[in-house]
């Protein structure tokens, strides 16, 4: 049976600063406000994914 999983990430320089944000999502931040804040990724603008769950936009 095929399971389905979606991922995301927040791009960061150091394992100091993933550590950080790490513990901020854990304590129950909202992870898209911690990857629009900290990532260094490129933003992404697409409403979508394949199956219709939403993105995170930043």
């Amino acid at each position: 049976m095929a399971t389905k999983a979606n991922a995301a990430h927040i791009l960061v320089g150091s394992e100091k600063d993933a550590q950080k944000i790490m513990e901020r999502i854990r304590k129950g931040e909202d992870f898209a406000e911690l990857a629009k804040r900290f990532s260094n990724a490129r933003p992404r603008t697409r409403e979508g994914t394949s199956d219709g769950s939403p993105r995170v936009r930043w």
